[in-house]
């Protein structure tokens, strides 16, 4: 339903309208490696209008991420811790003119650096890497703006209509060798302009039928002379049509959607899914579906030679099916999902290794990933238990070798007490080893994970404590036990961390 920038699925996120809270509110955050979170904001109702203001700011020392155990001619550690801080303001204005139409707009501005390890000291690439603390440090400045204004109408008893335009710029600058003379400054700035028109019909109290058109237009324009990106141009459009179907009746549940996206680099494609559910008895239901997508290289993936860019890049297309037995009651819950889904020309960075240590990218001819998704939950009087896992095969079927940084067992359980005005909790996270990109291309075939990422445990504990229904304040420790593991060869991750939290936040009385 979403396109082909949602071939992995779609997270959305919807900042606070000003319809759930009163007057101001505010959150403050301290923990480990000095890290501050503090939020502010005012939200209020006038009549038909609802107005939302809110201020963030963000920052820590953070931690060094890379680990010299593992450096290489690409990838020199540097002791430097990679701070971090944020500056953001979003705002929220509504109005219902009258019943049944209403008007917006949504304004959303960011500014944030990064002090981060470049991994090589880009000044003296010849000569001995000394971890000076500056040299090999990269400072990344971004600003970000983006509007959106809709329009939400209801055209009559059965048809609901949303209109939205929004326009977003970034602006990205790279200082290569924080402070150091003579080093070359990356600019990259993406332009982007969104359209979207989707209309619901109600069919019937059980059937409902959506029909939308979208529109996306993205310009980039790049300056990077160490990357070798001289004044780089390049844009994209997407263009749209869609359509859904949703109808129940009686124990059986259908589902249709069906969409055509039209890119200017002269690539198209019409992608879709079919649904079924059956309704066992009231507690049990199996659900099973088919679809396939398509997503399109990048402007960036096709002309950024110098940072792996490869112009003869093809769109990913993709081919799923998932089969579940699902069973609900009022204090549980197991979902057992059976999935299977091939990619034909899957983007990844293994081609050769350029001079600045990126890869080429390349479409890997055909990948695979099968296997079972089993969660649950329990509620027994005050204590509530989760559990979730994933047993899965990412394989590569040109070398039947595992895909990179693609774990094949993963999953959590946790556990939480509720009593009165407090809650505790306990959560353990596992994954087991993944391959990573080889050192050097004379890896041995004969040695299918010349670069692996062990498998790892890690527990985390959280509590909370509501003073009353404004006031809440909550903790959070990360990684109990400090285990030292990785995601990523090469880079490290978070140790031990605390985190405290107060939070006021009234609710409309």
């Amino acid at each position: 339903l979403y396109g082909p920038r949602a071939m992995g699925g779609v997270i959305q996120i919807f900042t606070k309208s000003g319809g759930n809270t009163s007057g101001p509110y505010g959150s403050v955050s301290y923990g480990s490696r000095n890290t501050k979170n503090i939020t502010g904001g005012y939200s209020q109702k006038f009549n038909d209008m609802l107005f939302n203001i809110s201020l963030n700011h963000q920052e820590t020392d953070g931690y060094a991420t890379r680990n010299p155990a593992q450096n290489d001619a690409f990838s020199i550690a540097n002791p430097t811790k990679n701070a971090y801080n944020s500056n953001s303001v979003s705002m929220n204005l509504s109005k219902v003119i009258i019943p049944g139409q209403e008007i917006g707009i949504k304004i959303l501005g960011s500014k944030f650096d990064i002090f981060s390890d470049a991994g090589f000291d880009y000044g003296a690439s010849t000569a001995p890497f000394i971890p000076d603390g500056v040299n090999g440090m990269n400072k990344l400045r971004s600003n970000n703006i983006s509007s959106q204004l809709f329009m939400k109408n209801q055209i009559n008893d059965f048809w609901n209509s949303t209109m939205t335009y929004g326009v977003s710029n970034m602006i990205n600058r790279n200082d290569y060798n924080f402070n150091q003379s003579n080093i070359p400054i990356g600019n990259y700035q993406t332009y982007q302009k969104d359209f979207s028109w989707l209309n619901d019909f109600v069919i019937s109290n059980n059937q409902t039928f959506l029909l939308g058109l979208q529109s996306n237009q993205i310009k980039t324009k790049d300056s990077d002379e160490f990357f070798f990106i001289d004044r780089f141009k390049g844009s994209r459009v997407i263009n749209s049509v869609l359509a859904g179907y949703t109808g129940k009746f009686d124990v059986i549940g259908l589902q249709l959607n069906i969409r055509h996206d039209n890119i200017n680099i002269g690539e198209d494609s019409t992608t879709g899914l079919f649904g079924l559910s059956y309704n066992i008895n009231p507690q049990w239901k199996w659900a099973g579906n088919i679809s396939n997508a398509f997503s399109a290289p990048t402007s960036p993936q096709l002309n950024n030679i110098g940072s792996g860019g490869n112009p003869n890049l093809k769109p990913e297309k993709d081919n799923s099916m998932e089969t579940s037995l699902q069973y609900m009651d009022d204090k549980k819950t197991l979902h057992v999902v059976l999935f299977d889904r091939e990619t034909a020309n899957l983007i990844e960075g293994s081609g050769n290794q350029l001079p600045n240590g990126s890869r080429v990218l390349q479409n890997t001819a055909k990948s695979g990933n099968n296997g079972v998704e089993i969660s649950g939950q329990a509620v027994l009087n005050a204590f509530t238990f989760k559990a979730s896992a994933t047993f899965q095969d990412p394989i590569n079927k040109v070398t039947n070798r595992q895909l990179q940084r693609r774990a094949e067992n993963f999953g959590s359980f946790e556990i939480n007490y509720a009593f009165d005005k407090y809650k505790i909790g306990s959560q353990a996270l596992f994954s087991s080893s993944t391959p990573d990109i080889p050192v050097t291309d004379s890896c041995p075939a004969s040695t299918p994970l010349c670069r692996t990422n062990a498998g790892y445990a890690i527990a985390n504990l959280y509590g909370s404590y509501t003073y009353d229904k404004n006031w809440s304040a909550s903790l959070n420790i990360e990684n109990l036990f400090d285990k030292t593991y990785q995601k990523n060869f090469g880079f490290n991750t978070p140790g031990f961390g605390a985190f405290l939290s107060v939070q006021y936040s009234p609710e409309i009385k």
